[in-house]
């Protein structure tokens, strides 16, 4: 049972800093709950390890949105402050696609995604893994790039390259930064506050 549906925290918020903390082995069990909740992970073939709130999930998946999924769902769990995401994606033999068949596809994508601004995105792909480039006003449109490119079939993984602001007016929405040509290392930590290569 997940720290949020515990009876002794109804009502109260997850994120109150007077909510008490899980030890480490229960955050464990309560994050392997919430991936056996998600219907499109494979939770039985994944392992979660903790260390001072911080989630390391392993295991292998059939493709990057799950490896999302999965992801996201750690992160509901009240008590974790990061999590290192070392799942492998290996594309089952009938869904792997070639290079050139997963730029196609996705170039087409987004040229078709409402919230993504017409030619602002231009991509790589390295051995299934897409790298991402642009001008964008709103991070919101550099979002909707990544999460449509995220469904696609044979994408093992998505990173980010050098993105930049067009917005008119105030300092840039997100921070803009440089990644190598071939997407490594590729592993990420993520937290509440946002993601970082380690």
């Amino acid at each position: 049972m997940g720290y949020i549906r515990n009876r002794s925290s109804a009502g109260r918020c997850p994120n109150d800093p007077g909510f008490p903390m899980p030890e480490e082995s229960l955050l464990a069990t309560d994050v392997a709950d919430e991936l056996r909740t998600e219907p499109a992970i494979h939770a039985d073939r994944l392992s979660v390890a903790v260390s001072d709130g911080t989630i390391v999930l392993a295991g292998n998946v059939d493709s990057y949105r799950e490896k999302d999924l999965a992801e996201h769902a750690a992160l509901r769990v009240r008590g974790v402050r990061a999590v290192a995401n070392e799942i492998t994606v290996e594309v089952p033999a009938t869904q792997q696609r070639s290079d050139q068949e997963i730029a196609e596809a996705a170039a087409w994508t987004l040229r078709w995604n409402a919230a993504v601004p017409e030619e602002a995105v231009q991509l790589t792909v390295d051995d299934g893994w897409v790298t991402l480039y642009g001008s964008v006003a709103w991070q919101f449109e550099r979002l909707a790039a990544e999460g449509a490119i995220c469904d696609l079939m044979g994408v093992r993984g998505i990173t980010n390259g050098e993105w930049s602001s067009i917005a008119s007016s105030g300092a840039a929405r997100f921070p803009r930064a440089s990644a190598p040509p071939r997407p490594q290392p590729r592993h990420c930590v993520r937290s509440r506050c946002g993601s970082a290569p380690i």
